[in-house]
């Protein structure tokens, strides 16, 4: 509360009659001169800009005289910088030309402002809108699993080998929505359903420790899902979507006669409603589930708004709330009964997992050259297995994750951005399991860039936390960052960094007290803090004038990691589980990626990564890695009709934990993963018909395999969907 306080009472002593100017223009086609609707411009190395309407016409206001650098971009077209003098009594006229490679340019997840991709300092990736409109799916998860680099194991995000088997708790990804971290407050892990997809606009990943500006949690990188802007004129959209289960090709896996299903109804809404804009989405979701008692049945509701305040700023809100009820229990049965929960298991058991939340964000030019952006949010989760109180395993569990920061970024001269801010993160817990505990996280961070020092961009930054949760100690952390990007000619750079990441512990793991699997799991007053150093070096290059045009992205990255987080697995007349700081660990790799068109049309992409992971302490690889992983996408357009193939390959992990042999049957019965998806798009609106219809076949060959030890990853499933847009 004191620091949105400190917010509000800046903001009223810095407001004042400096900002007299604005600045007017239009965005349009180079070739064909039409207004580009929904373009991008903003001030560089901040988050303050304007959306072009329908005429292409924008609008910054209350701008201070002075010189600015425009970034202005487009989807599909190639981004354009222009230095403006305010004031200026003409109107903008600026001219994007079509890009030959669709390949997001912006990013404002590296170095929390606007800045393009070919100028970050670290590898950056990109999950785009239409990514998701071409193909059936109903969570974000299912798109990250196409992501280079990236490997998701069920409810844990694996950002080149960062992490392993967690039983759900700790994410080491920084999970935010549209800048605002959404990990829960008890187990500190990512929720894949809390926003509709539809409502999507893209997810930036950024690869490598990033706590030197998001804190814990970015150990091994940051997840942030931006959401699309509400729209100047009116848009709805409606879908059904139907698939079925096929049946195992092994006759002791069916356990029905039926065909199971997985149905959806969603849709969204977009508009201005002249005292403020809209964006609204909802998505309803029955899935029967390819195994036996695992059904689940879930919604999610969207809402955000927005307000330009003139000479105050903007302004957005948004919220959402996702329910999930869902059957209980965690391994199967055995390899032979896959498809089947442990004989004896409670089949009228269920869970239900709430989530809500409600997030503001204001940004404000204040005084000068000095941008701000306030943001707070209140995250709640709720989980219950409906069982009596008396039951033993019993469950529930209220948790909130209060976050605030308050961001400033400052120009000085042409060539010098710094950025910095101040942070509280509160996390409290209501549960059985963990009891009733609080979490404090204060920070503070820093960073200065120097722009176009001979040709490179100088970043230089860090990070100050103090963790304290009760019945512990307190705990700081002190998390630097350098990076370096060097230009070597148009869209083509050279990038390094090195930098420290931490993860502080989670209320789960340094409280819980439950039985698991036969096991009890005790608590751990003392776990301190995980961290790591990564350090990366990378190129990106552009071809646009080769046989073929195409765009080549390679890194290097090196990553040491002490004090890791795990859990401790204790035999004896009563076996225990305790999380405890047991692990050293470091890992090598290289990653390399090609996007190119194929027959001028057909947009392919290859991803690549390969993985040395050790643990320093027995000199063997690390458990629960994987050593490759290979993610490829093809699309190919014909008239109305498109049709993507995707694949991805992740090599057999290679080392497991033995105890957990006494967790679960067949706990070692791991293979490669070999999956192709295929989805067939049939725009519609060329007969002016404003429907979209989606065929599709994820895990087209039926392949078995595993993602978490004793569990069955999704067999073959197929699915039609169709969608009315307006």
């Amino acid at each position: 509360m004191k620091l949105i306080l400190l917010y509000f009472v800046l903001f009223l002593s810095l407001i004042g009659p400096a900002f007299s100017q604005n600045l007017t223009g239009f965005v349009l086609d180079s070739i064909t001169k039409n207004p580009l609707i929904g373009a991008t411009v903003r001030l560089e190395g901040t988050n303050y800009g304007a959306l072009t309407n329908k005429e292409g016409k924008f609008f910054l206001t209350k701008i201070k005289k002075g010189k600015y650098s425009l970034i202005v971009s487009y989807v599909g077209y190639y981004t354009k910088r222009l230095v403006v003098t305010v004031p200026t009594n003409d109107t903008l006229t600026i001219l994007l030309g079509l890009r030959t490679i669709q390949t997001p340019e912006l990013i404002v997840s590296a170095t929390k402002k606007l800045q393009t991709v070919q100028e970050v300092p670290v590898s950056v990736s990109f999950v785009p809108s239409d990514f998701y409109q071409q193909r059936n799916f109903v969570r974000l998860d299912e798109a990250l699993r196409f992501v280079s680099g990236v490997i998701v194991n069920k409810d844990n995000i694996n950002i080149r080998g960062s992490s392993g088997f967690s039983f759900g708790l700790g994410s080491r990804v920084a999970y935010l929505v549209d800048g605002h971290p959404m990990l829960s407050g008890d187990n500190a892990d990512a929720k894949y359903d809390i926003v509709p997809v539809d409502v999507i606009n893209n997810i930036e990943i950024v690869k490598g420790a990033g706590s030197s500006l998001y804190g814990s949690s970015a150990i091994g990188g940051v997840l942030n899902i931006i959401t699309k802007e509400p729209s100047d004129t009116f848009s709805y959209s409606l879908k059904f979507q139907s698939g079925i289960y096929t049946k195992p090709k092994y006759e002791q896996w069916i356990y029905t006669n039926k065909l199971t299903t997985r149905s959806i109804f969603g849709g969204y809404f977009s508009g201005n409603l002249n005292f403020l804009k809209i964006l609204s989405g909802f998505n309803f979701v029955n899935d029967e589930s390819y195994r036996q008692f695992d059904k689940s049945r879930r919604y999610n509701l969207f809402a955000k708004f927005s307000k330009d305040l003139k000479n105050y700023g903007k302004v957005t809100l948004f919220g959402f709330h996702s329910s999930d009820r869902k059957n209980d229990w965690v391994y199967w049965n055995s390899l032979d009964s896959a498809t089947r929960p442990p004989t004896g298991t409670d089949l009228s058991r269920y869970l239900i997992s709430t989530k809500s939340n409600l997030s503001l964000e204001h940004k404000f030019i204040l005084a000068g050259n000095m941008f701000s952006n306030f943001r707070t949010s209140l995250f709640y989760t709720k989980l219950d297995n409906m069982l009596q109180p008396s039951n033993s395993e019993f469950r529930k569990s209220n948790s909130y994750s209060f976050n605030t920061e308050i961001q400033f970024n400052n120009h000085f001269r042409d060539n010098t951005l710094l950025s910095y801010g101040v942070s509280l993160t509160r996390n409290w817990v209501e549960s059985n399991i963990y009891g009733n505990h609080k979490q404090n996280l204060t920070s503070i961070y820093s960073q200065i860039e120097l722009q176009k020092f001979f040709n490179t961009i100088v970043t230089l930054g860090g990070r100050f936390d103090v963790e304290k949760s009760d019945s512990s100690k307190l705990y700081t952390e002190f998390s630097p960052k350098i990076g370096l990007n060097l230009s070597i000619g148009q869209y083509k750079s050279v990038r390094f960094s090195i930098g420290r990441g931490f993860r502080s512990p989670a209320l789960a793991e340094r409280f819980a007290t439950v039985k698991y699997g036969g096991f009890e799991v005790v608590p751990n007053y003392n776990l301190k803090s995980e961290f790591c150093w990564s350090a990366e070096l990378g190129s990106l290059f552009e071809f646009r004038n080769f046989v073929i045009p195409m765009v080549v992205d390679f890194s290097l990255f090196y990553s040491k990691y002490d004090d890791l987080i795990e859990p401790n697995f204790t035999i004896g007349e009563k076996p225990f589980i305790r999380f405890e700081n047991i692990a050293q660990a470091q890992i090598l790799g290289l990653e390399a990626s090609l996007k190119t068109l194929l027959f001028k049309s057909a947009p392919f992409f290859v991803g690549f990564t390969w993985l040395e992971p050790k643990d320093l302490k027995d000199s063997k690889i690390l458990k629960y890695r994987s050593r490759f992983n290979l993610v490829s996408s093809l699309s190919i357009p014909y008239k109305f009709i498109t049709t993507n193939v995707d694949f991805r390959y992740i090599s057999k992990i290679e080392r497991l934990d033995d105890i957990l042999k006494f967790l679960m049957e067949d706990y070692d019965a791991i293979v490669p993963i070999y999956v192709v998806d295929l989805s067939l798009n049939l725009d519609l609106t060329n007969f002016k018909l404003p429907f979209f219809i989606t065929l599709s076949a994820q895990n087209l060959l039926d392949y078995y395999y595993v993602e978490m030890v004793g569990n069955l990853a999704p067999t073959r499933l197929i699915s039609f969907r169709i969608q009315y847009k307006y």
